[in-house]
Formats: structure tokens, C-alpha cells, sequence
């Protein structure tokens, strides 16, 4: 299997207009696309978010034009199935905070106090409602805090001029044309949810009152404007019949905490499902520009992140040298990041720097091995072993460390080729006795060779009795004895197979 898989050229990119779905990952939506090369790419191989970009970027990473920001790389789900998400929305702590708070404000009997205090919650909910509708439109599903609402207390007095305003001339062209009110009435009515909404975004009054924009905006959306509609009816309306219910013990003090608290929550729950259809119909509605582009990350994060993105990039269209060299560049800052590495280390396979991709093998897997990754350090060498025949580290250490991982693979010969002749290589190397045990057990377990291990075994009882008579050298011992034996039985079973039978039947 290819390391890279090429760029297809050959397909008409006029076609990639209608594209979803990034050029170089395809089973990830596009989140960019550049109008000058025409190509989609996705958060991968563009990450980031406006605070790592700076004027102008990003860029195309092939032809360097600025690219358009698409959103967030995949289609929203239908807002008939993000039920369960509205209903846990209003379940975060903080608004449960706020409806408790809403519910004891509302049971407290102080008089003038409580209903100043009423007000007040009232309108940090209309405050904090508006905010729920603009975060949840741009995709953010972390509830505003009290202080955000407070901050924005201005919202309350343009919510009460819309909700006053609205009805004011249908109620009064209701007492001169009866029908022509009626009509106007229903409007407003079903008009309410786009009123608030276009006040969260515009956060202008005259814009939420402008009826041809309620029925731009609830023509956009389409039927789920209606289904919204319903939905918020109902959620309202929870309160109302739960209190009904319990109609009898209005009087507990208990009880109307919690219908309060009901009552926030249903709001809150209402106002998240406005945010969402806004959210689905971003495109159709041209809110996906006023997004922020991608989600921003720290510095060196963002460093990392954009030099695999772009030199898978370039390995893909096959400028293997940019590849490696964005790769080096940011390895020289971060120099024990496995990911950089291993990108870095595919890209010199590729390059067939025999050299350089030595050295580097060298390197990563001693950070793996370092690292407590001796088992994908014993991957890399196997895969660097494709590629130059006889590859083996000069470090006599990390040798002996890899053979012992790749002898627990059971991949005997590889870990046989980076142990044998270690005396010559690395004579002062204090593990080399440890080394030829483990040498020994390659042998007699992996490629049979029992007149190799017994060699390396008098080897080592002559050089390195503490090795010979360590717990492995003892294990390694009773193999090779156990193997002499069962060589010897094999032998005289054959030998015995060589004797006439008499009662057999060619000698009758």
C-alpha cells in the first residue's frame, strides 16, 4: 500500500464547485475552498482559527490565493432530530442555577422586593434568551454565563419595544376591521420566532419589526419554520399544564420553586431550538460568512497541526521536499512530537534519502522508545528495513532495546539482524552480554539454530558469567538443553526407523 495515495489531476474541477467534501481526505467535509485552483480542503489540512491567521491567510497551499471560508465541514442535522440536545441544553448547571433562582424569585412573598427582583430575572431571561439564539446560530452549544446577560442588558428594553410594538397595530386595526385584524394577529403571532431571532442577530429594533424580513426569513428556513413554531408552542406551554396538574398544591412554596424553574428551562429550551434552524439554514440565510473561521488553538499547537496538514498536502501532489522541510522546521521547535515525526519519517521513505532517513529512524525511535512506545519504535525499524536493506542503529543500546521488542513480535530475523556480530560493532557496550542471551533465544526460537546459540552461549559463559547466570541466561540454558534433547530423540527415533521389522510385510 502506497504511504500516499497522488492527487488525482485528471477529474474536471469545474466540477468541484458542488464539492462537500475535502480533496485530500475524503471522507471529511471541506471547510475551505479556493477560488483559484478551485479545491476543497478540510479543518485537517487547514487548521486554525482567526486567532492564528493574519491578514490575507489563509492560503492556498498550492497556489496561494486566500481562501474562502465554508463553515464547519459538514452538513448540520435536520433540527426534527436534535430533540434530545435541545432538552439536555437546558439542563446545563448554569441554567439550572438561573430557574432555581427564577423559581424562589416567583414563591417569595416580600412585596415590592420579590417583584423587583421578579422583573429583574425577567428581563436578564429575555437578555439571556437573545444570547442562547446568536451562540447556537454560530454553532457554539456552551450556554452564556448571568454576566454575558447582564452585560447586555439593552436587549431587554428592545425585547419589550418589539413585543409591544408588534401587537399595537393589529389590536387597533382589530377595533376598526375585524377580519383585517384577525389576520394581522395571526401574523404576528406566527411571525413572533422570526422576530426574535432577527433581533438576536441584528440586535436593532426597526430590522425586528420589519415584516417583508420575518417573511424573507420564514420562507428561507421552509416547513421547519413551521415545525419550530409548533415546537415552541409546545415547550411554552409545558409549564402551563404541568401547573395544572399540581393546580392543588399551588400553595407549596416547593412546588412553585419548581414550576419556576420549568418555566426558565422551557424557555431556554425554546430559545436553543430558534439558534439551531438558524444554524441549519446558515448557508441559505448567508450567516456562515459572519462566522468566525475555524477554531482557534495555541500557538504551538496550531505550528504542529499545519505542518502535518501541509505536508500531507505536498506529499500528495508529490513536492516530497516541501514536505520534509515544513516538517524539519517545526521539529527543530518541537523536537519530541510523535506525529511530526512520523509524518516526517513516511516523507524520507519516500524520498529515498538513505541517508537522512538513518539518521531519523535513529532518532524517533529513540524519543519512542524513551517514551514507552518500544513497540512502535520496533514498527519503525521493520519499515525502514523496506527501504535499506540492513538498516540497523549505530546506537548499540537502542539495538539490543528494539531486538527485544521485535523478539516479542516475533519478527526473529529482524531482531536477529540488529544483535549479531555486536562484540566487533560495540565491543564496550556493558549490555553485549545481556544482548547475546537474547540472541541465543532468537535462535533456538525463531530460526533453529541450535549450533549458533550453543556458540553464543559458551560466548557468553566465558565473557560474561553474570549474563550466563542471570534469570534470562538460566531460561535460555534449560531451552537449549530441552532443545539438545528432543534433536537427540528425533535422532534415534529416525535411526531406530532404519531397523528390518521382521513382522512386517515386505520381510514375509
Amino acid at each position: 500500500m502506497p504511504l500516499w495515495r497522488t492527487a488525482d489531476h485528471s477529474k474536471d474541477h469545474s466540477k468541484d464547485r458542488n464539492m462537500e467534501h475535502c480533496r485530500y481526505h475524503s471522507r471529511q467535509g471541506a471547510s475551505w475552498h479556493c477560488p483559484g485552483c478551485q479545491t476543497h480542503f478540510c479543518n485537517t489540512c487547514i487548521p486554525g482559527g482567526e486567532e492564528n491567521f493574519r491578514a490575507g491567510q489563509p492560503r492556498c497551499p498550492l497556489c496561494s490565493t486566500s481562501l474562502a471560508y465554508l463553515g464547519e465541514g459538514r452538513k448540520p442535522e435536520p433540527f426534527w432530530r436534535m430533540g434530545p440536545r435541545f432538552f439536555a441544553y437546558g439542563l446545563h448547571p448554569r441554567v439550572l442555577l438561573f430557574g432555581l433562582l427564577a423559581g424562589w424569585a416567583g414563591a417569595w412573598q416580600g412585596g415590592l422586593a420579590s417583584g423587583v427582583l421578579s422583573l429583574f430575572l425577567y428581563g436578564l431571561l429575555l437578555c439571556y434568551g437573545l444570547l442562547i439564539v446568536s451562540a447556537v446560530a454560530a454553532g457554539d452549544w456552551e450556554p452564556p454565563s448571568m454576566a454575558e446577560a447582564m452585560d447586555h442588558g439593552n436587549l431587554f428594553v428592545r425585547q419589550i419595544a418589539v413585543l409591544v410594538l408588534m401587537f399595537v397595530v393589529p389590536l387597533f386595526v382589530l377595533t376598526q376591521v375585524l377580519w383585517l385584524g384577525l389576520g394581522l394577529l395571526v401574523l404576528t403571532t406566527v411571525a413572533l420566532p422570526a422576530s426574535v431571532m432577527l433581533l438576536a442577530l441584528s440586535r436593532s429594533v426597526t430590522v425586528a419589526l420589519n415584516p417583508l424580513l420575518w417573511l424573507k426569513l420564514m420562507f428561507t428556513i421552509g416547513w421547519p419554520y413551521l415545525l419550530l413554531w409548533l415546537a415552541l408552542l409546545t415547550v411554552n406551554s409545558a409549564p402551563q399544564v404541568v401547573g395544572s396538574l399540581f393546580a392543588g398544591a399551588l400553595g407549596n412554596a416547593v412546588v412553585q420553586v419548581l414550576l419556576g424553574a420549568l418555566a426558565v428551562y422551557a424557555s431556554v429550551v425554546a430559545y436553543a431550538m430558534m439558534g439551531y434552524v438558524l444554524h441549519e439554514r446558515g448557508d441559505r440565510l448567508g450567516l456562515s460568512a459572519t462566522q468566525a473561521r475555524g477554531k482557534s488553538l495555541a500557538p504551538d499547537e496550531y505550528e504542529r497541526r499545519e505542518a502535518l496538514g501541509l505536508s500531507h498536502i505536498y506529499a500528495r501532489e508529490g513536492r516530497l521536499d516541501d514536505a520534509r522541510q515544513r516538517l524539519e522546521a517545526v521539529l527543530n521547535q518541537q523536537p519530541n512530537d510523535r506525529g511530526l515525526h512520523d509524518q516526517l519519517h513516511r516523507v524520507l521513505r519516500l524520498l529515498k534519502k538513505d541517508k537522512a532517513l538513518a539518521l531519523h529512524t535513529e532518532r524517533y525511535c529513540r524519543l519512542l522508545v524513551a517514551q514507552g512506545y518500544g513497540g512502535s519504535a520496533a514498527g519503525v525499524v521493520r519499515a525502514t528495513r523496506q527501504e535499506l536493506k540492513g538498516f540497523r542503529p549505530e546506537d548499540p543500546a537502542l539495538c539490543h532495546q528494539l531486538a527485544e521488542q521485535l523478539a516479542e513480535q516475533g519478527h526473529w530475523r529482524d531482531a536477529a539482524q540488529l544483535l549479531v556480530n555486536m562484540h566487533q560493532r560495540a565491543p564496550d557496550y556493558r549490555g553485549l552480554g545481556d544482548a547475546y542471551v537474547l540472541l541465543a533465544r532468537v535462535y533456538l526460537e525463531g530460526d533453529d539454530r541450535l549450533p549458533q546459540a550453543q556458540q553464543l552461549m559458551q560466548f557468553v559463559a566465558t565473557r560474561f558469567p553474570d549474563s550466563h547466570a542471570s534469570e534470562a541466561g538460566r531460561q535460555v540454558q534449560d531451552l537449549l538443553a530441552r532443545t539438545v534433547n528432543i534433536q537427540a530423540l528425533s535422532a534415534g527415533d529416525a535411526s531406530a526407523g532404519d531397523v528390518p521389522d521382521d513382522t512386517s510385510p515386505a520381510s514375509c
